[in-house]
């Protein structure tokens, strides 16, 4: 089970770096990890609410989904923490 979303967001950070302003891509890399970060819990969410009513070889394939993004949600929150950081240090 793979949403692949992430893959537009890493085309998007891709962009990013060609920034050239350092403030400008500080606070776009923030939007873009905060943005990033809802969509993981989102989909976390949604896949909470319907685990009790799969079948056991789906819950299997959902449950591993959900510890995939639970890893990408605490990276998304460091990298968060870390672009807020560097948006506070730019101004």
């Amino acid at each position: 089970m793979n949403s692949n979303y992430h893959l537009v967001y890493m085309d998007e950070f891709f962009e990013l770096a060609e920034e050239e302003d350092d403030y400008t891509k500080s606070v776009n890399t923030y939007v873009l990890n905060q943005s990033w970060l809802l969509d993981i819990e989102k989909e976390v969410s949604y896949l909470e609410s319907i685990k009790g009513d799969l079948p056991a070889d789906k819950y299997t394939v959902v449950k591993n989904r959900i510890i995939v993004l639970e890893d990408y949600r605490n990276t998304k929150l460091n990298d968060l923490e870390s672009s807020n950081v560097t948006v506070s240090c730019s101004k």
